[in-house]
């Protein structure tokens, strides 16, 4: 089962490895997590907040269970990420040139996504998991300037749901 705090350490760890990002190296702040799906506010604070760019911005996972009629349950999460970086204000070649870098960052993190569910790699709770019906749009101009696009995935996850007596005070 994916939780929260998983989730959000994996995408921190593709915003530490990846050579663009590099959240958290020499203190460079380039990824955020907003608490509320979309919540432009948040965004526009964290953008202002953190001054390195390209950035990675994790929105809130949702989703639900389904019993699979059998033993293995099946966990569906709808997630997406942000990747932004800053234009020139005004000037459509440096907001292409943006957008198209946001673009293939995105691709990048969604591809090592891939390789790292089938080599094994698993979240930090040792969760499998695959990912699929990828979607993507433009996003911008936010804070003024900052241009890029926004990657929509649903994520599956097999788990046995168990029933732990411990829980119960009539077990």
């Amino acid at each position: 089962m994916i939780t929260e705090t998983a989730y959000i350490a994996y995408f921190t760890s593709l915003a530490e490895k990846h050579n663009q990002i590099m959240h958290g190296v020499d203190g460079r702040a380039a990824f955020f997590y907003i608490p509320i799906e979309m919540d432009l506010t948040e965004i526009d604070n964290a953008i202002r907040a953190n001054k390195s760019v390209p950035l990675m911005a994790l929105d809130a996972l949702h989703g639900s269970f389904d019993d699979n009629q059998s033993d293995r349950h099946l966990q569906t999460v709808a997630g997406q990420f942000t990747i932004l970086d800053k234009a020139a204000v005004g000037k459509q070649e440096s907001i292409r040139a943006v957008q198209d870098s946001c673009l293939k960052i995105g691709m990048q993190i969604l591809q090592r996504m891939k390789v790292e569910l089938r080599s094994g790699e698993l979240m930090a709770n040792g969760t499998r998991f695959t990912i699929h019906n990828v979607q993507y749009d433009p996003v911008g101009p936010m804070e003024v300037a900052h241009y890029g696009y926004t990657f929509r995935y649903t994520i599956t996850c097999p788990f046995v749901l168990t029933v732990d007596n411990g829980n119960w005070l009539d077990k």
